[in-house]
């Protein structure tokens, strides 16, 4: 059985917050495109909301 040496140590925390850093990205990227796929199907309907909006005031404007 061989024993870690300080570099062995080092290379296994590295490779671990290399992993850590990864998964922050990943992790990152899911939330990014969640909450852009939120905001755009909340702008569609808004904008519905307000075409319907305009079109009401549209008609009931002189």
């Amino acid at each position: 059985m061989s024993r870690f040496s300080v570099h062995d140590w080092r290379r296994l925390r590295e490779n671990r917050a290399g992993s850590v850093r990864l998964s922050h990205a990943v992790f990152f990227t899911i939330v990014t495109g969640v909450s852009f796929a939120v905001t755009y199907t909340a702008n569609v309907f808004a904008s519905e909301k307000f075409r319907a909006i305009a079109a009401a005031l549209n008609r009931t404007s002189p």
